[in-house]
């Protein structure tokens, strides 16, 4: 990845959660097979987990909750390279109840593409329904939550928003993007309409976290 030749990582430690069997999807294989990082992989089921021989996967459910304490539980160093979030669902909560003494370098972060972006919206903690569209965040959300734990939007890839920490982000040598052209040029939908099927199924109050 281009940012990671940019920035010039010492810490090549990952954290992956939503990891599946640490290949499918990964966000870091390639740094792991690749480019020599080291890193955990968290997956919530154990079937994935069991599907294959990897020492460093665990079985475990991130939430707002626990997530600390999962951290020291591991022994995550408080710097390191790169947080990949994607649990469909709860992502930007978890994100939000890291204590700010762990400090990636990097985070990618899933968002909901189906979601419009008016005002930042998240589902309810806990009541994910992915089948349905109804998971995550949409990226004006994200972005505050970004910007509120020092971090600068660096690019958004079809599910994921990528973040830097704002200290790093003048070595990437690209103008700051604000928020308003962030939505109006990368907020795409890419054909997904969940907003108005669940609309549709659910009702339309009481349904999203304003914030």
């Amino acid at each position: 990845m281009e940012i990671f030749n940019r920035i010039k990582i010492f810490n090549k430690f990952y954290i992956e959660f939503g990891a599946w069997d640490g290949l499918i999807l990964s966000n870091t294989a390639n740094l792991r097979l690749n480019k020599k990082w080291d890193g955990i992989l968290f997956e919530l089921d154990i079937c994935k987990v069991n599907s294959v021989k990897l020492s460093n996967l665990y079985c475990e459910k991130i939430s707002s909750d626990n997530i600390n304490e999962i951290f020291r539980k591991y022994k995550v160093p408080f710097d390191f390279g790169l947080l990949s979030i994607d649990i469909d669902g709860n992502d930007s909560y978890c994100w939000q109840s890291l204590s700010d003494e762990y400090k990636p370098n990097i985070v990618i972060i899933e968002f909901n593409p189906g979601l419009p972006n008016k005002i930042p919206i998240r589902i309810k903690e806990n009541e994910a329904d992915v089948n349905r569209g109804y998971f995550g965040s949409n990226i004006n959300h994200l972005y505050d939550l970004g910007i509120n734990k020092g971090y600068e939007f660096v690019t958004i890839t079809d599910w994921n928003i990528i973040f830097i920490r704002k200290e790093l982000f003048p070595l990437l040598n690209i103008p700051i993007i604000i928020k308003d052209k962030i939505i109006t040029d990368y907020a795409k939908n890419n054909g997904f309409d969940f907003w108005r099927n669940l609309q549709m199924t659910f009702g339309k109050n009481d349904l999203w976290v304003v914030n």
